[in-house]
C-alpha cells in the first residue's frame, strides 16, 4: 500500500509548495464552514463564564443597600408629613401658643433628622468643607435661584394672573407668624428635603459618578418639583411653578453633584429660603 501514498522525501520542491498551499486553502475553507458554529459555542461559553464570574453576593449586597436607602427616603418623607400634620396643617397658627408649640415641634423633628443621619454614619459635616469652592458655588447659587424664581414668577403671573407660589400661598393662608415661617423654611424643610432627595435618592441610589449622576440629577429634580406641587392638579399643570420648583431642584442638585457633598446643596437651600423669609418679613412691615 505504500505505493499509493506520497513519499515526501521524493517530491520535488515545487510539489511540496503546491501541497502546502492546497492544505492551507483547505484549512481556511474548513474553518470558514465551521466558524458560525464555533462562534455560537464561543459566545455561549463566554456567557456561561461571565455568569459564573458574577459576584452574586456583591450584587445582592448592593441591591439591598439601594433598597435600604429607598426605604429611608420614604421614612424621612413620612416623618416630614407627620410633623406637618401634627404641628402645621389645619392648626390655628395665628394663636401665639399654637405657633410656639409648632416652632418647637418642627425644630425637634429637624434635630431628629440630623440624629438619624448621624446614626446612619452620614452626618452633615462642615469640618472638611473646601471653603473656597463652598463660597463660589453657594455665592453663585443664590442669585441663580433668585433668577429662576423670578422667571417662574413672571410665567406664573402671565398665565394665571398671580405671582404667588404654591408654598407661599399655603403659608399666607395659614396665617403663619414670621418666626414659625423661619423655623419651617430654614430649619425644618431643608434638612428633610436634602436628606430625602440629595442624600437617600441622589447620592445613595444613583451616585455622583458616571452617566448615572445625570439621570439622578434630572430624576430627583423632577421628584423635588412634584412633591411641592402634587397637592393640586392646577399646580402640577402650571409651567411657572415647575420652573420655580423644578429649577430649584436642578440648581441645588447640580451644586451637590459637582461637589459630591450634600452640605453644599443644604446650605444653598437654607440661604434661598432665608431670603424668602426676609422678603416676606419686609413685605409684612411695609403692609402693616
Amino acid at each position: 500500500m505504500n505505493h499509493y501514498f506520497f513519499n515526501l522525501c521524493k517530491i520535488s520542491q515545487e510539489g511540496k509548495i503546491l501541497i502546502f498551499l492546497f492544505l492551507k486553502f483547505a484549512g481556511k475553507f474548513l474553518a470558514l464552514l465551521l466558524s458560525p458554529l464555533t462562534f455560537v459555542k464561543l459566545v455561549g461559553s463566554c456567557r456561561l463564564r461571565w455568569i459564573k464570574k458574577l459576584d452574586w453576593r456583591g450584587l445582592m449586597k448592593t441591591l439591598l443597600n439601594k433598597l435600604k436607602w429607598i426605604a429611608l427616603a420614604f421614612a424621612f418623607l413620612a416623618l416630614d408629613f407627620f410633623a406637618q400634620t401634627l404641628f402645621v396643617i389645619k392648626k390655628d397658627l395665628s394663636n401665639t401658643g399654637t405657633a410656639i408649640i409648632a416652632s418647637l415641634g418642627l425644630t425637634a423633628f429637624a434635630a431628629l433628622a440630623w440624629f438619624l443621619l448621624w446614626l446612619l454614619k452620614e452626618p452633615l459635616n462642615f469640618k472638611k468643607i473646601r471653603w473656597g469652592m463652598y463660597g463660589l458655588y453657594v455665592g453663585l447659587g443664590v442669585p441663580i435661584l433668585f433668577a429662576i424664581k423670578s422667571i417662574g414668577g413672571i410665567v406664573l403671573m402671565l398665565m394665571s394672573n398671580t405671582s404667588t407660589s404654591a408654598n407661599q400661598a399655603a403659608i399666607d393662608n395659614l396665617g403663619m407668624p414670621i418666626y414659625l415661617y423661619f423655623v419651617f423654611a430654614c430649619v425644618f424643610a431643608p434638612i428633610f428635603e436634602e436628606a430625602i432627595f440629595r442624600k437617600c435618592l441622589f447620592e445613595k441610589l444613583f451616585g455622583f459618578e458616571g452617566w448615572q449622576k445625570w439621570l439622578g440629577w434630572i430624576g430627583t429634580s423632577i421628584l423635588f418639583g412634584f412633591i411641592h406641587l402634587y397637592s393640586s392638579p392646577s399646580n402640577l399643570l402650571s409651567p411657572g411653578l415647575w420652573i420655580i420648583y423644578g429649577g430649584m431642584g436642578l440648581a441645588i442638585g447640580f451644586v451637590t453633584m459637582m461637589n459630591k457633598r450634600i452640605e453644599f446643596g443644604y446650605s444653598l437651600h437654607v440661604f434661598n429660603n432665608l431670603i424668602a423669609v426676609l422678603f416676606t418679613f419686609l413685605m409684612q412691615l411695609l403692609t402693616h
